[in-house]
């Protein structure tokens, strides 16, 4: 399964459920995107004939719970246990990260259970939905001063945190965020080296007998001859003067006249050194 999201909507939550549920790391392989505005999660099951792609957090949530054939964090036999999830999943599937929504979603939990949100021994999946929608924001946001108030939410949010799933869930986001921002980093760095060096300002020589200030194809063919001139033992003047048009124009707008820069030796064999220098550069 791969688990796509935006880098501000990390899945805490999502891994959480899979590491309650017994699953194998590599049941989720995390790829984070580079899309900051983005809310959407997807999750694309591997291994069937026709990937299906998933999204949202609490759809991606139930499909777990089904996929890993495990109703130990939903079960739909107690009728008032699945309504109160529900209500509760319904309000994280609405939550974006800004306060309001935040408030809101920390405010129903608080007048959840004492204990954890609906049962009084163990999470259920609205826990992990709300403790990953949480996390996701206190990551990048101040806890908001309102949500220290409530006091049930609050000694909730501190016992999740101290679960062992919910703590191998921030270590592989924490990480995969990690890893991406760092790619994205480096990508942009070579992007703008790259940009760099095609907006670099090219000199052109002055070469005898060329006019490259009023005839853009002999600025060309001056520059061309410079750089030549470093790769062959000949005159920029004669190298100047042995490019030319070629004789079919599929083979674009200058040819080198090998037999015209007066060298030694067979001409295919001398291109042949030219073309190798020039590759070697």
């Amino acid at each position: 399964m791969a688990l796509s999201f935006p880098l501000n909507n990390a899945p805490y939550g999502l891994v959480a459920i899979a590491a309650a549920l017994n699953a194998p790391e590599s049941t989720i392989s995390l790829k984070p995107v580079p899309a900051e505005t983005s809310t959407t999660t997807s999750l694309i099951p591997q291994g069937t004939a026709k990937p299906v792609k998933i999204s949202g957090q609490v759809a991606i949530a139930r499909y777990l719970v089904r996929s890993l054939a495990s109703n130990s964090l939903y079960s739909e036999s107690d009728l008032a246990l699945v309504t109160a999830q529900d209500n509760l999943l319904d309000i994280v599937r609405q939550t974006i990260a800004t306060p309001k929504h935040i408030t809101t979603l920390a405010t129903a939990a608080n007048s959840a259970s004492t204990a954890f949100l609906l049962a009084q021994d163990k999470p259920l999946l609205a826990d992990y939905a709300v403790w990953g929608a949480i996390t996701a924001y206190t990551k990048s946001h101040s806890l908001l001063a309102n949500l220290k108030d409530l006091e049930k939410f609050t000694a909730w949010i501190a016992r999740m945190d101290q679960r062992q799933e919910c703590k191998l869930a921030i270590e592989r986001v924490d990480k995969a965020l990690k890893d991406a921002q760092e790619t994205i980093a480096a990508e942009a760095t070579s992007l703008a080296a790259e940009k760099a060096k095609l907006s670099s300002v090219v000199e052109v020589p002055t070469i005898e007998g060329s006019d490259p200030d009023t005839d853009p194809l002999d600025a060309f063919k001056n520059v061309l001859a410079a750089q030549l001139s470093t790769l062959v033992d000949v005159d920029i003047k004669i190298l100047y003067d042995a490019l030319e048009a070629p004789r079919a124009s599929e083979n674009g707008h200058i040819a080198l006249s090998v037999p015209r820069l007066r060298l030694k030796g067979a001409p295919a064999a001398i291109a042949a050194d030219i073309v190798a220098k020039v590759s070697e550069e």
